[in-house]
C-alpha cells in the first residue's frame, strides 16, 4: 500500500529541515543554490502542486547553479531515520543522471554525497519492502565512491581555486 506524503508528520518536517540545511550550507559555495520547486515554478508558474511533485521525483530537491559548472546539478535530500531507514522504489527508478546526486544526513551532523548511478545501482540490491527498499546508516557509510562533506562534495564539483570553503 502506498503512503500519501503528509507534509505535517515528524518524518515529513524532519526530511525538509535537513533538506532546508544543505540548501543554506549549498548556497554559500556556488552562486545559486535554490529549491527545485521555486526553480520549476520560474520556469512555469502554473505548475500545480501534483504536478510539482511529479517533477521534483525526476530533478530532485536542489538545483545548484555556477558558471563553473558546465550543467546545471541537481540533489536529492535524504535525511536518514535513526539507524534503520527505507528508500522509495520510485526513486531509484527515476532520479538519475551525470548531474544528479543524493545528500543523506542524519542528526544535521552528517552529510554524505553519492552520485544517483552508484546510489541507485546499490539500492537496487536491498531488500525490497512495499515499494520502498530498507536500510541503515552503515549501508550509506560503506560506500566508497562518495563525498563526506559538503566540503568534499564542493571540491568535487567545483576547482578549489573557485570553491568558497569559508
Amino acid at each position: 500500500m502506498r503512503s500519501k506524503f503528509d507534509p505535517t508528520s515528524d518524518r515529513a518536517i524532519k526530511g525538509l529541515t535537513f533538506q532546508n540545511d544543505v540548501q543554506d550550507k549549498l548556497s554559500v559555495k556556488f552562486n545559486s543554490a535554490m529549491n527545485t520547486r521555486d526553480w520549476l515554478l520560474c520556469m512555469d508558474p502554473f505548475l500545480k502542486a501534483i504536478q510539482l511533485n511529479t517533477l521534483e521525483h525526476t530533478w530532485g530537491d536542489i538545483i545548484l547553479l555556477d558558471e563553473n559548472l558546465d550543467h546545471p546539478t541537481f540533489i536529492e535530500c535524504i535525511s536518514v531515520n535513526y539507524e534503520k531507514s527505507i528508500f522509495p522504489e520510485h526513486k531509484i527508478k527515476k532520479f538519475e543522471g551525470q548531474n544528479k546526486f543524493y545528500c543523506f544526513g542524519w542528526e544535521n551532523k552528517e552529510y554524505r554525497f553519492i552520485h544517483s548511478m552508484t546510489w541507485n545501482a546499490y539500492a537496487r540490491k536491498l531488500p525490497k519492502f512495499d515499494c520502498y527498499r530498507r536500510f541503515r546508516r552503515s549501508n550509506i557509510e560503506s560506500i566508497n565512491k562518495q563525498d563526506p562533506s559538503i566540503d568534499a562534495f564542493c571540491k568535487k564539483l567545483l576547482s578549489k581555486k573557485t570553491c568558497n570553503t569559508q
